[in-house]
This record gives C-alpha cells, sequence and structure tokens, in this order.
C-alpha cells in the first residue's frame, strides 16, 4: 500500500483553478517554433528544462491530448512533470530535455529509480482522484534543443515504461 501526504489532498483542492488557468493557456494551438526564450542568448539548466516542459505541452496538446495537471508534487516524493489524457486514458509524462547526444539520449536519463518513483506519484494521484481503475500510461518526451533556446527535435516515446 501507497502511503500519500495529506499535502496531496490540499493540492487537489488548488487543482480545479489551476488547470483552469492551464486549459485557458491552452486553448490556442500554437505551432512548436512559436515558443522560443524571448530575450535570452543562454539558458541553465532550469530555463532548459521548463523550455523543454513547454514545448512538450504544446506537442501533446496539438496531438489532441487534455492537460490535467502540471508539475504534480507529492511532499519531498518528487514531481511528474505533466499528467494528460485522451481517450480515457490517463498519461504520465517525464519530459527530459537535452542540447545534444553526446552524454546519451534524453530517454536514457530516465532511470529506474525515476520510473519507480513516477509509479508511486501516479499511485497517489489516481488516489487522490478516485481514479484507481482508470487506464494508464507512462510516456517519456525527448526534447533536443540548442543552447539559446531554439527547437531541434521532439521524440515522444508511448508506453515507454
Amino acid at each position: 500500500m501507497i502511503k500519500c501526504s495529506r499535502r496531496v489532498a490540499h493540492k487537489t483542492r488548488m487543482e480545479g483553478a489551476f488547470s483552469a488557468r492551464v486549459l485557458a493557456h491552452n486553448s490556442r494551438k500554437r505551432s512548436l517554433n512559436e515558443i522560443k526564450m524571448e530575450g535570452k542568448q543562454y539558458m541553465n539548466r532550469t530555463e532548459l528544462g521548463r523550455f523543454g516542459e513547454r514545448l512538450a505541452l504544446e506537442y501533446l496538446n496539438n496531438k489532441g491530448y487534455n492537460t490535467v495537471a502540471l508539475n504534480y508534487r507529492v511532499g519531498r516524493l518528487g514531481e511528474i512533470d505533466i499528467i494528460v489524457s485522451k481517450e480515457g486514458r490517463i498519461c504520465f509524462v517525464e519530459v527530459k530535455t537535452r542540447t545534444g547526444t553526446s552524454f546519451g539520449t534524453p530517454a536514457e536519463a530516465v532511470s529506474w529509480k525515476k520510473q519507480n518513483t513516477i509509479r508511486r506519484i501516479a499511485a497517489c494521484f489516481l488516489k487522490a482522484h478516485n481514479a484507481m481503475d482508470s487506464r494508464v500510461q507512462f510516456d517519456v518526451i525527448e526534447v533536443i534543443a540548442g543552447k539559446n533556446g531554439e527547437f531541434n527535435k521532439i521524440n515522444h516515446i508511448q508506453e515507454a515504461f
């Protein structure tokens, strides 16, 4: 049995307003080339990660996925980058952004330990939303971007683990 902290219940109460804000933002479909880091010459790791998450979210919305939650956190356990749904299936998406593949592909950075953490957070999410009998899927989205904010490539690995 997975224990979920009380913070999850508080987070889910707040999520309604947050989800409405996200859905309002996603009402206009944009091409991936429209998303850029304005006024930045180089990005640090945090900015690069957020940039990749925005690209991945737009990619998923353009593919017909509905946004459920972004950066869903369960206490100290960790967070899931994107939670989306499509055709009655809830997809938990881990986004990995890199500026190159010299150290391996971004998906290779999702270790066995990270996969187990994502599974545990997903179980907490499903429990908090009374959706334990829902069909689930764990995806990884690889984003290859340049250091100055240009988009190079996106790869969606469905049912990655």
